[in-house]
């Protein structure tokens, strides 16, 4: 089963793609694509074409579209934008996943706290909602710039490979809801091969 990530930088789609391919059979493979859509050009026109061309070299199973609120999730019309810009994105695919992240994906490293703690020698205390959390990449910076080991976004890829799956579910509830949404279609998936 071949599934395909698109995310607003290729760090995102590699971390998605990591958290994911730990935790799922090895024979669904999470494949990042569109690596060159970067930030806001991500709900464009251009990522439009770059996908109806991507789609016609290779038949993806199922898409996952990643992409960052950039806000807290009381923000309903920006949310329903983002899924409307996602659907016109999408329109020649009939399968795909919307993965928002509230506020942005390092609210998800938030979610597991303890295990980055591990990776960066840090002491960072977080019990709260990490959906609450305005700015999270923000704040890893801040709390390890006096370390020796800095947060930057291109360690998300490896601190991802290390997260614990059941802590992201368990303390994420956007991340609970996609991943259900996600073993679904898989299941459905499975069962119409």
């Amino acid at each position: 089963m071949l599934i395909g990530i698109i995310g607003e930088d290729p760090y995102d789609t590699d971390s998605i793609k990591n958290i994911l391919s730990n935790n799922y059979d090895k024979e669904i493979f999470f494949k990042p694509i569109l690596r060159e859509v970067r930030g806001s050009h991500l709900l464009s026109k251009k990522t439009k074409k770059l996908f109806d061309i991507e789609i016609q070299k290779k038949k993806y199973d199922l898409i996952i579209f990643s992409v960052d609120l950039d806000d807290l999730e009381h923000n309903t019309k920006k949310l329903e934008n983002i899924k409307k810009e996602v659907k016109n994105i999408l329109v020649n695919i009939n399968d795909y996943i919307l993965l928002i992240h509230i506020f942005e994906l390092e609210c998800l490293i938030l979610a597991d706290i303890e295990s980055f703690n591990k990776i960066f020698n840090s002491t960072i205390h977080f019990s709260a909602n990490p959906m609450f959390k305005e700015r999270p990449k923000e704040f890893l910076q801040e709390k390890t710039s006096k370390l020796r080991k800095k947060f930057a976004v291109d360690n998300n890829p490896d601190i991802f490979e290390k997260l614990d799956f059941n802590a992201l579910k368990k303390n994420c509830k956007y991340f609970k809801t996609f991943i259900s949404e996600l073993d679904d279609k898989i299941i459905r998936l499975k069962n119409n091969n």
